[in-house]
């Protein structure tokens, strides 16, 4: 999952990832960085699951720090995506 930061953020620790683009944490994200790895690293789709979260999802909790962010700033990421090489949602299909 690739997290664009925006505001010189160092991000202490990740609890079920690790950074891909440095060694360790705490690690300087200000550019973005991309996270991988859980105990669960391949998530079934909503179709495989009928809809249930609890086989679809994974809980990552970050914390670190941030600088340079205005009076009235939000530190949120200007952008989350997920960046997983050759994942393809299979169409729908009735048994």
């Amino acid at each position: 999952m690739f997290i664009g930061f925006q505001h010189r953020e160092i991000l202490v620790s990740a609890d079920g990832a690790v950074p891909v683009d440095s060694d360790d944490f705490p690690a300087e994200v200000g550019n973005g960085t991309t996270l991988a790895g859980s105990a669960a690293t391949d998530l079934r789709t909503a179709i495989e699951t009928a809809g249930d979260y609890t086989q679809m999802t994974v809980r990552v909790q970050m914390s670190g720090t941030q600088f340079g962010l205005g009076a009235g700033g939000k530190p949120m990421p200007k952008t989350i995506k997920l960046v997983n090489d050759g994942f393809k949602c299979p169409p729908a299909s009735r048994q």
